[in-house]
């Protein structure tokens, strides 16, 4: 019976081990998709997303969007306010972002201070509205001292 005791504890600590095992795959797998400053996913998981809506799109022959967004003369922030301040904005514009893109939309950071939103056909005019916002957002943006970019 101690056998048998000793079998059930290393089958429970088995299934324990595989448990965590995958929780923890899980985790380290999100955190090689995803930046560390802003939170976004990375490029190369918007490609493996992109390749995907390439196939649904051929097969269903339903078109999607795809918006690329930029920031202008980011340089000249990171130069005159130094990189510290960069990163506060790069990190405000990703908040931004986030609220203008639903659950079920693609939003990455494409790298440096480009950023990508890939959504369906049926949200077209909504990514029209999200451009003209992200233009408003990007007008109104003060840094210190009040200088404007």
């Amino acid at each position: 019976t101690l056998q048998v005791v000793g079998f059930a504890f290393l089958l429970v600590g088995i299934r324990i081990w595989r448990k965590e095992t995958k929780r923890q795959t899980k985790r380290l797998n999100l955190l090689a998709a995803t930046d560390d400053l802003t939170g976004l996913y990375l490029r190369r998981h918007f490609q493996a997303t992109l390749k995907d809506a390439f196939f649904k799109a051929k097969d269903t022959n339903i078109p999607f969007a795809i918006l690329m967004i930029d920031i202008d003369n980011f340089k000249i922030i990171n130069d005159q306010f130094g990189h510290m301040t960069g990163d506060k904005v790069l990190k405000e514009f990703a908040q931004q972002l986030r609220h203008c893109v639903d659950e079920n939309e693609a939003l990455s950071r494409w790298g440096g201070e480009e950023f990508i939103v890939m959504s369906d056909a049926a949200n077209h005019h909504k990514a029209l509205i999200m451009q003209k916002a992200l233009g408003i957002w990007r007008s109104h943006f003060l840094l210190v001292n009040k200088v404007k970019y």
